[in-house]
């Protein structure tokens, strides 16, 4: 109960927050920083859930030359560019993907800010952004999608309709579950048609991990932004995929990046989309 009560004082904590331009600063500066130590965090992700390495009990070291890195040459963007790039102890190359993801983590918390302003939903959605990230790039170089981050993915849809819900009660509008409910349906459908896909053609078409993607993201989304970022998926993944054929020149395509860019294009921008694409036959 008591917790309940603490999530209902949410958005009225924040408009108290707002008036105070020093602690308002002060928040959205603790904000942007934790999300700054999460895209570092997810450099660990990605380098060791496909290696199925512990991701807490070893300390972050060089993968060249096993150094371990200080904490003070492992503050997220800065120590790359302190370090220039390189080992502190063996002068190797550090791989520019680290401070690349660094800076992604940084910038999705800022546009989630700037979409949803301060409230659990841009919250929710950076943390949905930033194991986007970890899925990206671990699908495009080892063509898999950890169990893990597709859990995590779940977590954060089903964390999104209990808070929602919970902030309803405050409010005129209820949770349409029925609309939740036919997400998953469509996800049913969805994976039941890329099974017989596969059975006819017998090649794979979509990844386990791809279609586990699916059950987690419709949760989160609902099943009208999930088909369209599935349809922006395809397109981008059909572009680039013809377009650099001959220079990528591999004989199995991770989708898992392609699913990642339709459905962050789908979060912020579609309901624009579906409602232009609707006044064309108007």
């Amino acid at each position: 109960m008591y917790m309940i009560k603490h999530l209902l004082l949410i958005s009225s904590t924040k408009e108290l927050i707002k008036e105070s331009f020093w602690l308002y600063a002060l928040v959205i500066t603790f904000y942007l920083l934790f999300f700054v130590a999460i895209g570092s965090f997810l450099n660990v992700l990605i380098y060791r859930l496909p290696k199925k390495m512990s991701i807490i009990k070893k300390s972050s070291h060089c993968p060249l030359c096993g150094y371990k890195i200080k904490w003070y040459e492992n503050i997220p963007i800065f120590s790359y560019l302190f370090l220039r790039g390189r080992c502190h102890h063996c002068q190797e190359k550090i791989n520019i993907r680290y401070v690349i993801v660094e800076v992604l983590g940084l910038l999705v918390a800022i546009v989630s800010l700037i979409r949803f302003d301060l409230s659990y939903t841009s919250i929710i959605v950076t943390l949905l952004l930033e194991v986007f990230i970890a899925i990206f790039f671990i699908d495009k170089d080892e063509l898999i999608i950890p169990d893990s981050l597709n859990i995590a993915v779940a977590v954060l849809g089903l964390l999104s309709i209990i808070m929602a819900d919970i902030t309803s009660l405050n409010h005129e509008y209820t949770i349409d579950y029925s609309d939740k409910f036919l997400s998953l349906l469509v996800n049913i459908i969805i994976i039941g048609i890329f099974y017989i896909i596969q059975k006819i053609i017998r090649k794979p078409v979509i990844g386990g991990g791809d279609l586990k993607l699916f059950l987690g993201i419709g949760l989160f989304m609902g099943w009208q932004l999930e088909i369209l970022g599935l349809v922006i998926a395809c397109i981008i993944g059909a572009g680039v995929e013809l377009i650099f054929s001959k220079k990528l020149n591999r004989k199995i395509v991770p989708f898992g990046p392609y699913l990642v860019i339709g459905f962050t294009i789908s979060l912020f921008f579609g309901p624009d989309l579906i409602l232009w694409y609707l006044h064309l036959f108007q």
